[in-house]
């Protein structure tokens, strides 16, 4: 100290003096799966996420409570893994310094290689645990995104559960209403003149809209897919993919779906719903109109317009949707991957 004051002074500087640590913090919570039982063991790794290669982890014990110790200042990826489940990933762990993070909602859902393994019955209680998530899904809170799963290896749905789905969705508030702004703008161009363009026109127009989406949605999303096991949802990809990957399988989804063993097949269920939907709303469209011209032009706006669909759930609706469940992150990214390889 002599030396550097003498230093000090012959320089005219005041020498700097080491800063003081900041106090570490810690990062806690409890795991538990879709059932709401307690996941003992799991394993909770923080990655610093301006050093990659600085990592923390602790081992939960067997109430299923980790506590991650000596943990510095600043922004953390919380990833928590456990044997046969897929893993729970937080990027935003904001710590402060001496704070104590409580991670809530860390849910880890079964995986879809070991589900096929399991009894008939886990699979389908996995199934409805999902399904009921997924009826919490809204877009700006209004309109009903039932039909998306942010679980890319979500259990495939029983038949049951598709006709469940399907009539939440037609009997949903969200789907009179857009029947009514159907029906308004149809008045408003005068399509269908024969329905004439008083308020009885009008509640034809309302009528045939709401019957094209219910019979379409419940053919193309719970008859046909029921009888050809196929699931009619569409399966997020998410950011773990390059956006190019993400383009191509929303615009594939337009004519391939995954089948209930899991395969990719084409979508036998959406083709022949939106076909047999121009067929069936002959019977109560005007007579100018051609049976046959509406079954076409039902099939190839389905095919587009799912495309299209697909591209907006895919890229815009998970940042204006409320209801997405926490362990809904679509595909799981290579390297999350390469953390559950033993």
């Amino acid at each position: 100290m002599l030396l550097l004051a003498s230093v000090a002074a012959v320089s005219g500087q005041t020498p700097a003096l080491p800063s003081a640590p900041q106090p570490h913090g810690i990062v806690e919570g409890d795991v538990i799966d879709v059932d709401n039982n307690l996941v003992p063991n799991a394993i909770a790794v923080l990655t610093d996420n301006s050093k990659v290669a600085e990592k923390i982890e602790a081992k939960a014990d067997s109430a299923g409570h980790f506590e991650i110790k000596g943990v510095t200042p600043g922004t953390w990826t919380l990833r928590v893994f456990a044997p046969d489940l897929r893993p729970f990933e937080d990027g935003k762990v904001v710590m402060k310094p001496g704070d104590r993070v409580i991670e809530q909602g860390i849910v880890l859902a079964v995986a879809s290689a070991h589900a096929d393994v399991t009894v008939s019955m886990t699979v389908e209680q996995i199934a409805e645990q999902e399904m009921h998530d997924e009826e919490k899904q809204r877009v700006l809170a209004i309109f009903p995104n039932f039909n998306t799963s942010y679980v890319w290896n979500a259990a495939p749905l029983n038949a049951r559960q598709k006709f469940h789905l399907s009539l939440k969705a037609v009997t949903d508030p969200a789907a009179f209403l857009t029947a009514g702004i159907v029906a308004g703008i149809e008045q408003g161009n005068n399509t269908f003149p024969e329905y004439g363009g008083d308020a009885a026109g009008f509640g034809k127009r309302y009528g045939a809209a709401y019957g094209d989406a219910f019979i379409g949605r419940m053919l193309g999303y719970a008859v046909f897919p029921a009888i050809f096991r196929q699931d009619p949802r569409y399966f997020y990809m998410g950011p773990g993919s390059s956006n190019k990957d993400r383009a191509v399988h929303a615009i594939a989804s337009g004519l391939f779906c995954r089948g209930n063993s899991g395969h990719t097949q084409v979508n036998y269920s959406h083709l022949l719903g939106n076909f047999s939907a121009g067929v069936i709303s002959r019977t109560y469209h005007p007579d100018s109109t051609n049976a046959w011209g509406l079954a076409a032009r039902n099939t190839v706006i389905g095919i587009g317009g799912t495309a299209a669909v697909n591209l907006v759930r895919e890229f815009i609706l998970p940042r204006i949707s409320s209801g997405i469940p926490k362990y809904g992150h679509g595909k799981p990214s290579k390297e999350a991957s390469k953390q559950l390889q033993p």
